[in-house]
């Protein structure tokens, strides 16, 4: 009971998280590039998977991603960043525990590789979509959990699809990360906060 009690004394006020989702956002200005990078990486390992093998495309996906996540990561906790995030602000600390989690999920896929290789990009895509919604949380924007919804309910309908092309899913996030990426650019696009 007591930790429960200490436990909320530590939850932010209203205005407090506004103003902490504000510095989050105004460190990343619209998302877009962290967006368009991860499309360029699908890309590539889509390219990859048709011309060579799904394992080389795997293996790009695997480590290019690895390395979002690390650098997210790094930039969120570096005291030298030009992100300027106060040490105080609570979503800063969350925001590397997302990215860590996120990472940590990926061998979930490589599983699916080994035993099911037609389902390793929907099974990334469900990966990648689960990383969005609480991305909509820390940045105050709607935008994100419509992100999620596209990635994972197209990663679940990719995965039931018969005889599909093994790449079909990477094609797909490729192009759904980059249509949100350019459309995040200009400002007037779904800035409706949470």
């Amino acid at each position: 009971m007591t930790f429960v009690i200490t436990a909320l004394e530590r939850v932010p006020s209203a205005m407090h998280m506004v103003e902490a989702q504000r510095e989050m956002r105004d460190a990343n200005p619209h998302g877009a590039p962290p967006l368009a990078a991860r499309s360029v990486l699908w890309l590539v390992s889509a390219c990859c998977a048709s011309r060579t093998t799904l394992q080389a495309g795997a293996f790009v996906l695997f480590v290019g991603e690895e390395l979002l996540f690390a650098s997210t990561a790094l930039t969120l906790t570096s005291r030298r960043s030009r992100t300027r995030i106060n040490a105080a602000n609570p979503l800063r600390a969350f925001a590397v525990q997302v990215a860590l989690a996120a990472a940590l999920t990926m061998p979930l896929a490589g599983i699916a590789l080994l035993y099911h290789p037609r389902w390793f990009y929907p099974a990334f895509m469900l990966i990648t979509g689960a990383y969005y919604p609480p991305l909509a949380f820390i940045y105050g924007r709607k935008v994100f959990l419509a992100l999620a919804v596209v990635l994972i309910g197209g990663g679940v309908a990719i995965a039931y699809i018969p005889h599909a092309p093994t790449t079909l899913g990477a094609w797909f996030t490729a192009a759904v990360l980059g249509l949100f990426a350019v459309s995040r650019v200009h400002p007037t696009f779904v800035t409706a906060e949470i």
